[in-house]
């Protein structure tokens, strides 16, 4: 078991445009989400080429929602702390819910034969 942990997880949105000139108007020909955050890409990945592997991080609102759907589409485990998001404030994360990712992440650290750590958890 393959553990990554993304204290700072998002979608990232990447616009497709036909042709782009300085000056012009700019019209995307095509959007789509993918995977935002480190760990959480690695998780995709592993998860796709078949080995076990489970994703810890932070999550919230319809956002984490579809980041755990895609995780677990493509055979990746996930067990996100769910954490309270405001609007045009990101995700915020309370006490409890570090507490209850440190938690998990202990437990799991016992059977996991490799630990990826990747991102930042910023402080205000």
């Amino acid at each position: 078991m393959i553990v990554t942990l993304t204290p700072n997880t998002g979608l990232d949105r990447a616009i497709f445009l036909e042709r782009f000139e300085w000056g012009q108007t700019i019209r995307a020909a095509g959007s789509t989400l993918a995977m935002g955050g480190k760990g959480t890409d690695v998780s995709m990945v592993l998860g796709t080429l078949g080995y076990p592997n489970l994703a810890l991080g932070f999550a919230a609102g319809e956002t984490g929602q579809r980041m755990q759907q895609m995780l677990e589409d493509q055979g990746a485990g996930c067990d996100f702390a769910w954490a309270v998001m405001l609007p045009h404030h990101g995700i915020v994360v309370a006490g409890r819910d570090l507490d209850d990712a440190y938690d998990t992440l202990e437990r799991l650290s016992v059977s996991a034969r490799v630990h990826i750590y990747r991102g930042i958890l910023e402080s205000t």
